[in-house]
């Protein structure tokens, strides 16, 4: 993507340009098998969504103030697609910005995650996506970990459905999961994984009581406050490069999780850019 020529934006009621902002949102609608075809749909639908106070009340400053850039929205078809995401995701890590990525399906992080190094993985997600491979692909959305455990350290949270291949790996590797997590395994989480880190949010992660927009919900996931609480202290404690929220599969005429999920981008940038304050 050519940065330099990209127009200044209307964002939240602000002017910003490219060069000022502090933070971007990179829609990537892509979907890596047919019954995660509606989650194409999802970044746009947050976008419209973002449609809330700037002031947040947690925090006591406004996240918009860092300047946020959404870029503008593209197509990323077949597997060719993923090789498209991670050369824009290693031009935009180069940048020095923060960036939430907004899929599609959860295997857009597979080529983010090739674009970094010398970072932990930190997921959330109802499942730990460890397949091998799934209806014919390495690639697919049910893999994304077991291919980012091939370059990173992954730290899987809020896990409660596993294929008996996956409870496999699991015991034979060095990937680390945890259901319901504890404060002392996020202590652990944060003594053992690197200081910088990637966080990726599948967000059937969260309780389909909250979150039914998903096409592969599990109940008993996390709470509202159980997940915003959580990367609250991911942000203090470590430098967390990059993030991406996946797996929306919008309902027509229920806003709810699409504004759920704008609500979770914006609280991240306010947790990120809360240290510089």
């Amino acid at each position: 993507m050519d940065f330099k020529n990209l127009k200044p934006v209307e964002f939240m009621g602000r002017g910003v340009e490219y060069e000022e902002a502090g933070a971007l949102i990179v829609p990537l609608p892509y979907a890596s098998v047919p019954h995660t075809e509606n989650t194409k749909n999802s970044p746009s639908e947050i976008l419209l969504a973002w449609n809330f106070e700037e002031f947040d009340l947690e925090l006591g400053y406004e996240p918009s103030s860092v300047g946020i850039y959404p870029l503008p929205e593209r197509q990323y078809p077949c597997e060719k697609g993923l090789a498209e995401i991670q050369k824009l995701a290693s031009d935009i890590f180069d940048g020095n910005r923060f960036p939430i990525f907004l899929g599609g399906d959860h295997s857009i992080t597979i080529p983010i995650n090739s674009a970094l190094k010398d970072v932990s993985i930190i997921c959330f997600d109802a499942h730990t996506d460890l397949k091998d491979e799934y209806e014919g692909s390495r690639l697919s959305h049910m893999c994304v970990n077991r291919r980012i455990s091939e370059n990173n350290e992954v730290y899987l949270i809020g896990n409660r459905s596993v294929g008996r291949e996956e409870f496999d790996f699991i015991e034979s590797s060095d990937v680390k999961a945890y259901g319901q997590l504890s404060k002392e395994e996020l202590k652990q989480i944060i003594e053992k994984s690197d200081d910088d880190v990637y966080i990726s949010i599948d967000v059937d992660v969260l309780d389909p009581s909250i979150m039914p927009a998903v096409t592969m919900p599990e109940q008993g996931g996390m709470s509202w406050q159980e997940m915003v609480s959580t990367l609250k202290v991911l942000f203090q404690k470590k430098n967390v490069v990059g993030m991406d929220i996946t797996e929306l599969s919008p309902v027509p005429n229920l806003i709810a999780p699409n504004a759920l999920c704008a609500q979770l981008a914006y609280k991240c940038i306010g947790y990120k850019f809360n240290k510089k304050r």
